[in-house]
């Protein structure tokens, strides 16, 4: 989900349209959330011009020699160590969202038709 708004600079009462770039959790605590903004037009902000960001143009595919089956893919990812207790569980979620990331980026389905479907499979 992608969240815009309109950034005002109480000083100068200048306003600019951004989107939310990124997120995290804050250092200093749990109620705090650190965000990154970036301008989505040619602004003039804080006494600095900020141009529109360029599009981003999309990852060229690596070639992948001699890659692994399935079976031998699921053989390697058993045997390393991030897969033991207790980094199981975090390192199958990194593989799961990379996944999902990779697959939603190619153009095979968007977020909300993953979502959809992930659902109708839990009512099955």
């Amino acid at each position: 989900m992608e969240c815009r708004g309109v950034l005002l600079d109480l000083h100068s009462m200048r306003k600019a349209p951004f989107r939310v770039a990124w997120q995290e959790q804050a250092s200093a605590g749990k109620a705090y959330i650190d965000s990154g903004v970036e301008f989505v037009s040619d602004t003039d902000f804080w006494g600095e011009a900020f141009p529109a960001p360029k599009a981003i143009p999309p990852k060229e595919r690596e070639t992948v020699v001699n890659p692994l089956s399935p079976r031998e893919l699921l053989q390697e990812a058993f045997q390393a160590s991030a897969f033991q207790p207790p980094e199981h569980g975090r390192f199958l979620e990194q593989v799961w969202c990379g996944l999902v990331e990779q697959l939603e980026e190619g153009g095979l389905f968007t977020r909300a038709e993953l979502v959809a479907y992930l659902r109708k499979i839990g009512q099955l």
